[in-house]
C-alpha cells in the first residue's frame, strides 16, 4: 500500500524567539507597513535553521526527540542587520539578522549533522544566515513603495533578542 498525504507532515526546524522580543520585532517591522507589503504576524516570527519539507510523521517524531535532547540554552543575539532577499532587483523578503555568531553557527552545524545522519533531506544554506522574516513584498507593490523600502533598508538596526529554544515545526 502506498503512502498517502496523511502519512506526511511539512516540517522545518527553527530558533524560537521570546514573546517580548517578537512583539518588539513586530513593532519595528511596522515601519514597513504600506500597500504591497505583508508583515509577518508576531506569533509567526522565528529564525529558520533548516527547511525539511514533507517527511513521514514517525520520522518527524524521532527528529523532534533528537532536537529536544540537544540541551539548548537561551542565547542573547545582537541583531545588527536589516536586509532583503534578493539583495539586488526587487526585494521579496525583508529580514532582520546578525552577522557571524559562533554559537548560532554551532547549533546550525549540530542540527544539519543530525539531519544528515538520519538521511533527512533539507534546504541547506551555505553560508547559513540567521534571519527573521519580518515582511514579504507583493508583486503588486508600486514603484514608490519599492523606493520607500530601499530607503528603509539603509537604516541601521541595533536590537538584542533572546532565542529561547530550537523547535521542530
Amino acid at each position: 500500500m502506498g503512502r498517502t498525504k496523511e502519512d506526511l507532515i511539512r516540517t522545518f526546524i527553527a530558533f524560537d524567539i521570546s514573546e517580548a522580543d517578537r512583539q518588539s520585532i513586530a513593532s519595528y517591522a511596522s515601519n514597513f507597513s504600506r500597500p504591497g507589503i505583508s508583515l509577518t504576524k508576531s506569533e509567526n516570527l522565528h529564525a529558520t535553521i533548516a527547511f525539511i519539507g514533507n517527511i513521514p510523521i514517525h520520522k518527524a517524531r524521532e527528529l523532534g526527540d533528537k532536537i529536544k535532547s540537544l540541551n539548548f540554552s537561551a542565547l542573547n543575539i545582537h541583531i545588527d542587520t536589516l536586509s532583503a532577499f534578493p539583495r539586488t532587483g526587487s526585494p521579496r523578503i525583508i529580514w532582520l539578522g546578525t552577522r557571524d555568531n559562533p554559537e548560532l553557527l554551532q547549533y546550525y552545524s549540530l542540527i544539519t549533522d543530525i539531519l544528515s545522519k538520519h538521511n533527512i533531506s533539507f534546504d541547506q544554506k551555505d553560508p547559513y544566515v540567521f534571519h527573521i522574516t519580518i515582511a514579504r513584498v507583493k508583486k503588486s507593490i508600486t514603484r514608490q513603495g519599492l523606493e520607500a523600502i530601499r530607503s528603509l533598508l539603509s537604516n541601521p538596526v541595533d536590537l538584542i533578542i533572546t532565542v529561547t529554544r530550537i523547535t521542530l515545526y
